[in-house]
């Protein structure tokens, strides 16, 4: 007569009430999807609400009957962006014909 040795599934839930078998690397797997999922698609939202501050430097060569300073500085504001340090320089400036 043959034995049968009954054996029992081990059958657990996750933190998220899913079942897997096993060791639970499938289950932990999706649960480790979802989560991230989760997480990027909440600093997706939030990305958007942070302030960002760039700054740059900008050379503008004009002729000696051209924009002053001033005229330059009150363009840029107008569209937006913040004259902080401006300088005037005449060394090395090329004579344009």
């Amino acid at each position: 007569m043959a034995q049968f040795v009954a054996s029992r599934i081990c059958c657990k839930r996750t933190a998220c009430g899913f079942r897997y078998f096993g060791s639970g690397q499938l289950g932990l797997g999706l649960e480790g999807f979802a989560s991230g999922i989760l997480v990027l698609t909440g600093l997706k939202k939030i990305e958007f609400r942070i302030p960002r501050r760039h700054s740059g430097i900008l050379r503008i060569n004009v002729l000696p009957n051209g924009p002053t300073q001033g005229e330059i500085a009150a363009l840029l504001t107008r569209q937006g962006l913040s004259v902080t340090e401006p300088a005037l320089s005449t060394e090395g400036s090329p004579h344009m014909d």
